[in-house]
C-alpha cells in the first residue's frame, strides 16, 4: 500500500474524524493525519504552507486530501474552486461525503485533482478502492 508523509481531512463532524482516523491509522496510510474543521479551515492551513518557503512546504503540507462536502463557513466544492495550491501542487483529493446525489458525484469529477468520489462511513476496503485511482 501507498504510504503518505501527511493525510488531510476535512469534515465538520467530530465522530466522522475519529473514526476516520482511526481507519486511516489501521491501514497505516500516513505518518501524519491533520483535521480541519471546514473548508476555510483548510484552505488557510494550505496556504499557510504555501507561505513557507519552497523546501518546507513539501514538508508541511498533506498529499492526500479526503474533503467532505456538506460543511459550514466554506463547504467541499467552495474549497475546491478556491485551492489554487492544491492545483499548483497536485495534491491529489477523496470526496468523502454521504451526498450520494448524481449532481454531486458529477460536479466533484470536474475538478482534476478530485481522483475518487467516496460515500461515508470510510472503512480500508474504501480506502483501497481510493488508492487504485490516485
Amino acid at each position: 500500500m501507498i504510504k503518505f508523509n501527511k493525510v488531510l481531512l476535512v469534515d465538520d463532524d467530530e465522530v466522522s474524524n475519529f473514526i476516520n482516523t482511526q481507519v486511516l491509522s489501521d491501514v497505516n496510510l500516513a505518518d501524519e493525519i491533520m483535521i480541519a474543521m471546514n473548508g476555510q479551515e483548510a484552505l488557510d492551513m494550505l496556504n499557510q504552507c504555501a507561505r513557507k518557503h519552497a523546501s518546507q512546504a513539501t514538508t508541511c503540507c498533506p498529499d492526500l486530501i479526503f474533503l467532505d462536502l456538506n460543511m459550514p463557513v466554506m463547504n467541499g466544492f467552495e474549497f475546491l474552486q478556491a485551492c489554487e495550491y492544491c492545483r499548483k501542487k497536485k495534491i491529489s483529493i477523496v470526496i468523502l461525503t454521504s451526498s450520494s446525489n448524481q449532481k454531486d458525484v458529477e460536479t466533484a469529477h470536474q475538478f482534476p485533482q478530485v481522483k475518487c468520489y467516496l460515500n461515508k462511513p470510510l472503512t480500508a476496503d474504501k480506502v483501497q478502492k481510493a488508492l487504485l485511482q490516485i
